[in-house]
């Protein structure tokens, strides 16, 4: 009998073991640790262990969040089996999550992320930099998180993030709970964002100054219309022979000209798009310096603001994500990596499953509340094979 068992539940910990080895090559955590010395005096808890303990917690049980809940959960068997790792302290936890370089956590998103484009084929549905701009919160006591920028007596913890539009995974992310103003946290977020071609973001991000500069470094901006900018058309371009959006939206006018404000007298080249609402009669105004692609492609890229906004909604809601272990400013920026680590993780871990092909989790016809059922039933189930192969 215990052969059959052996001979059955040998190919899913061999997957189980190739996903890990893949996903968390140990040459990379091996030039981590050399470019920012994270496993000097940690024999007991590797960076590569430490990360893949966490991203499984997260995915596992996101609501025990805690340091204790996860000290406890490191004491499972299964656990151990899976991540390598011994029972740790919750102490040793904080201590670990602290010691991690925001850089080093930021080169460990841009790694998985890359992963994720590669291993499922994502085909550029739009032009190739174009970069999603967006800010999540979760209101804290401005007592408890001294460091936050805070409004009254509460606070924010904002992280904004820069998604890749193609691949709908984020690129970068940005603590930006310092900062009150969103125009400033949009400047640090740009220097993440070096590589990107077209930026994509709301009008709470619409500033003229920062509307200038991308201009000048000949880099395209897609956003809304502000009521404050004054427009001056120059020309009218001809509208394309089908002015159709999705719904009952249309295409109304497509206008080159200037905006400005009132409050100074600098001007911008723009191209101002109007869509109508043929139900309700309201417009929905879009400007952009781009001049080649067709108003259609603008409206739709702007649109495609959403799917950022559905993500910050499955980490709250179906991840559960409302607490954080620490208010050490570190470990909250570090642990919402984590997050996002977790995120890609469970897209990973659904084309592994083979129930999903790589087209539908690329065009987003998944739900994440499936994709996340099916990646804790996969964990689940190689912990039990991983743990019957260990005691053989």
């Amino acid at each position: 009998m215990s052969n059959i068992n052996n001979h059955d539940q040998k190919p899913i910990s061999d997957k189980a073991k190739r996903f890990i080895k893949r996903v968390f090559p140990s040459k990379y955590f091996v030039r981590l640790n050399k470019s920012f010395g994270l496993d000097v005096n940690k024999e007991k808890l590797f960076f590569r262990s430490f990360a893949l303990f966490i991203i499984i917690a997260v995915i596992i049980q996101p609501q025990d969040t805690s340091l204790r809940d996860l000290s406890s959960f490191s004491k499972e068997e299964g656990t151990q089996t899976i991540t390598g790792i011994k029972p740790i302290s919750h102490t040793l936890i904080g201590k670990r999550l602290n010691s991690i370089p925001p850089d080093c956590m930021d080169k460990l998103l841009h790694q998985l992320s890359t992963q994720l484009k590669g291993r499922l084929q994502y085909k550029n549905i739009f032009p190739k930099g174009m970069k999603v701009f967006d800010v999540t919160t979760f209101s804290v006591s401005a007592n408890h998180y001294e460091w936050v920028a805070t409004r009254q007596s509460r606070g924010n913890l904002r992280f904004l993030f820069v998604m890749d539009s193609n691949s709908g995974t984020p690129d970068a992310i940005v603590d930006v709970s310092a900062n009150l103003n969103d125009n400033t946290a949009f400047q640090t977020a740009l220097q993440s964002a070096k590589q990107g071609r077209y930026f994509v973001f709301d009008k709470g991000f619409n500033n003229f100054k920062i509307l200038k500069q991308l201009t000048e470094s000949k880099q395209h901006f897609i956003t809304r219309f502000k009521s404050n900018y004054i427009f001056k058309r120059t020309t009218k371009r001809k509208l394309p022979a089908s002015v159709e959006l999705d719904g009952d939206r249309v295409i109304e006018s497509d206008d080159i000209g200037t905006i400005g404000q009132k409050s100074n007298n600098n001007e911008i080249e723009v191209r101002r798009i109007t869509c109508l609402n043929m139900e309700n009669g309201k417009t929905f105004i879009v400007i952009t310096d781009d001049r080649n692609l067709s108003a259609k492609t603008i409206v739709k890229m702007y649109a495609y603001r959403w799917p950022i906004e559905v993500l910050f909604r499955h980490i709250k809601s179906n991840l559960h994500i409302v607490h954080f272990p620490s208010r050490d400013q570190v470990v909250v920026y570090n642990w919402f990596v984590f997050i996002a680590l977790s995120v890609i993780c469970i897209q990973l871990l659904t084309f592994e499953s083979g129930t999903h092909n790589s087209k539908n989790l690329m065009m987003r016809k998944t739900p994440f509340k499936e994709m996340l059922r099916i990646a804790r039933s996969l964990i689940r189930s190689w912990i039990v094979y991983l743990t019957i192969e260990l005691r053989l």
